[in-house]
C-alpha cells in the first residue's frame, strides 16, 4: 500500500507548536543563578530541573534524526515521501525541548544526524523496524502533559502507519505507567535506535482495588474527552459517504473494483464507530439521517475522491480529539489512541491521501 498523491505542503510546525507550550523551569534562572546539567548538591549551584518526559522526548529526536538518514539512503517511492516527514518531526521535537527550557548541550547529541553507512542501503524490513521501535513501551510517554501528548501521539500514529506500509507489523504496546515517572529518575537511551529493534517492554502495571472506580454518571466521558463526540459524528458522515460511492458506482466495477474497496473501508470504519458510540453511551450525539456531499459523485474518479475526503475528515477529527484530551484521559490513551489514528492514516492513504508527520494535527 505505497500507493498516493504526492506529498504536499508538511504540517505547518507554528500550529502543532501551539499545542506545544512547556512551562518555565527553573524558578532560580530570575535570579541570576546558572543551573548547571551536572552541578554536584551545593545550595550555590543548585541542578537543573528537567522537563517532564525529557528523556523519552530526546530519544524520539535521536530516533527521528536516523530515520530521517535511513530513508534518505532507501531511495524508494514511500521512502521518499517518508524523509521529509520525518525532517518536519525533527524540527517539531528539537522546538519542544528548547521550550522545556532543555539546554542546547544536552539537545545535541540526540539532534546529530548520523552519518549513513558506506555502501549499505537499508530495506523494507530494517526500516519497518526502524519505524516500529518507539511503538513497543509507551511507558515513559505518561510523563507528558496533555498539551505535548497530542503531537508526540500523532507522531507514534505516524510511525505505526509507516510501520504498515513498509510492510511490518507494529508491535502490542506497553500500558502506559498508572503514574508519570520521575524526569530526574530517568536518563536517555539511544541503544534501540541504530540497530531499528523495538525497545524492550516493561511489565504493566498491575491494577489496585485500594480506590473504587468513579461511577459513569459521575465521570461524564466528554469531560476528559470532549473531542470524542465530534470524531463519532465525522466518522458517521464518512460512513454514510462511503454508502453513496458504492452505489453511485459503475455497475461493471470490474475495472476499478470502487464499490468492494467502498465496502471494505466502509465495514471497518463501521466496526470503530460503533466501539465509539458504545464509550460515549448516552452521551453520544444523535445520528443524523441526511448528509450535504461536498461536490456531485457522477464518476469512479469522483467517488474515489469522496471516499478520500470522507478519511480525510476523520483524521482531522481525530486530531481534534487528542488535542483536546485531559491529562488523565491522555495517560489512558497512549495504548490505544495512536495505533487507531494509524490504522485511519493508512485506510486514508490508500484512497490517495497524502501522509503527514503528523496525523491529523496539520
Amino acid at each position: 500500500m505505497t500507493g498516493g498523491t504526492p506529498l504536499g505542503n508538511g504540517p505547518r510546525r507554528r500550529l502543532i507548536l501551539l499545542g506545544i507550550g512547556v512551562g518555565a523551569v527553573g524558578a532560580l534562572s530570575g535570579c541570576g543563578v546558572h543551573l548547571q546539567e551536572d552541578a554536584p548538591d551545593i545550595p550555590v549551584i543548585p541542578r537543573r530541573t528537567r522537563m517532564p518526559g525529557e528523556a523519552a522526548l530526546l530519544d524520539l529526536l535521536a530516533g527521528t534524526q536516523a530515520l530521517v538518514t535511513a530513508t534518505k539512503s532507501a531511495g524508494t517511492e514511500l521512502t521518499a515521501v517518508l524523509t521529509p516527514l520525518h525532517v518536519t518531526q525533527v524540527g517539531v521535537l528539537r522546538d519542544a525541548l528548547r521550550r522545556g527550557r532543555v539546554p542546547s548541550s544536552v539537545i545535541a547529541p540526540a539532534d546529530r544526524t548520523p552519518s549513513p553507512v558506506p555502501g549499505a542501503t537499508p530495506n523494507s524490513v530494517g526500516l519497518a523496524a526502524a519505524e516500529a521501535s518507539v511503538l513497543g513501551d509507551r511507558t515513559p510517554y505518561a510523563a507528558f502533559d496533555a498539551a505535548l501528548a497530542a503531537p508526540v501521539m500523532a507522531l507514534l500514529a505516524q510511525r505505526a502507519a509507516a510501520t504498515t506500509l513498509l510492510g511490518g507489523h507494529p508491535p502490542a504496546p506497553n500500558p502506559p505507567a498508572p503514574n508519570p515517572p520521575s524526569p530526574a529518575a530517568t536518563t536517555p537511551s539511544h541503544a534501540g535506535i541504530a540497530t531499528g529493534e523495538p525497545t524492550p517492554g516493561a511489565p504493566a502495571p498491575s491494577s489496585s482495588a485500594a480506590s473504587p472506580a468513579p461511577s459513569p454518571s459521575a465521570t461524564p466521558r466528554t469531560a476528559d474527552d470532549p473531542g470524542l463526540s465530534g470524531l463519532l459524528v465525522s466518522a458517521r458522515e464518512a460512513v454514510q459517504f462511503l454508502q453513496v460511492v458504492q452505489a453511485r458506482a459503475p455497475k461493471d466495477d470490474t475495472a476499478t473494483g470502487l464499490r468492494a474497496r467502498a465496502l471494505d473501508t466502509q465495514t471497518w470504519l463501521s466496526a470503530l464507530t460503533q466501539g465509539w458510540e458504545q464509550a460515549l453511551g448516552d452521551e453520544a450525539p444523535p445520528a443524523s439521517a441526511t448528509i450535504a456531499l461536498p461536490f456531485a459523485v457522477d464518476s469512479p474518479e469522483a467517488g474515489a475522491r469522496l471516499a478520500a475526503e470522507a478519511l480525510t475528515r476523520v483524521r482531522a477529527a481525530y486530531g481534534r480529539r487528542i488535542a483536546t484530551l485531559s491529562v488523565s484521559a491522555a495517560r489512558k490513551g497512549w495504548g490505544t489512541f495512536p495505533d487507531e489514528l494509524a490504522d485511519i492514516e493508512v485506510h486514508a492513504h490508500a484512497w490517495g491521501v497524502a501522509l503527514q508527520a503528523f496525523p491529523g494535527l496539520s
